[in-house]
């Protein structure tokens, strides 16, 4: 993953993104394992008999969790259960399309843009998304967040490549300025943020650059 230094981007950050430090990824060369063995690493911390439902940006919920408008989390755009939900499938079957998603070199995925909605996970709920591939910087379709009265500790991990994760003045600094913000993710090591900050919960983004080596994300608001 590769980001270029700006000292504007670093005076603008201080002043947009006050909750995070503003940090810049350095170039990593990552030794790419095979889409089924990472995801049988992600998926080891489940039961063989959980559940696992799909949601609209291909990746898999296991747990509750609600979709908000990125501006107003009074707007609700759908509630998910994978529990309880008619839709939900069983951990095999979730594999197996995560890692067949993986395998199509024709896929291109994953917006150019900030993303407008909120993904608001609740306590021990987490999320594992399919790829990310194109150019230029490439960022999760939604934002991800703590449910309130929850811990507020998000733990997420990359796979495949590093990639940074942000607050909301975080991915408008590196939109506008190509740079780097935020918090670097190397591949494979877990990195928990705490987002309650004074009762309000802060809100995420993952993005990446260049995301040749097809890059996933798992995160999780840890009880």
């Amino acid at each position: 993953m590769k980001t270029r230094n700006s000292l504007f981007g670093v005076l603008l950050a201080a002043l947009l993104s006050i909750p995070f430090t503003p940090v810049f990824a350095s170039e990593k060369v990552v030794e790419y394992e095979s889409p089924q063995q990472i995801i049988e690493t992600i998926f080891e911390e489940y039961d063989a008999d959980d559940k696992f439902l799909k949601m609209p940006d291909g990746g898999y919920l296991h747990g509750q969790a609600k979709i908000v408008d990125a501006y107003d989390n009074s707007i609700v755009y759908g509630e998910y259960d994978s529990e309880t939900d008619p839709n939900a499938v069983s951990i095999e079957v979730a594999k197996e399309d995560l890692i067949n998603f993986d395998a199509n070199p024709q896929i291109e995925t994953r917006g150019a843009g900030i993303p407008n909605k909120t993904k608001v996970l609740a306590a021990g709920a987490s999320y594992t998304s399919s790829v990310f591939t194109a150019s230029g910087w490439r960022f999760s379709d939604y934002f991800i967040q703590a449910a309130a009265g929850t811990s507020g500790n998000l733990q997420w991990t990359t796979y495949n490549d590093s990639a940074l994760i942000g607050d909301m003045g975080d991915a408008l600094n590196t939109l506008n300025t190509g740079s780097g913000y935020g918090r670097t993710l190397y591949p494979g090591v877990p990195y928990t943020v705490g987002t309650k900050m004074n009762g309000w919960y802060q809100s995420m983004v993952y993005f990446t650059y260049n995301p040749t080596g097809r890059p996933y994300y798992h995160v999780k608001n840890l009880v």
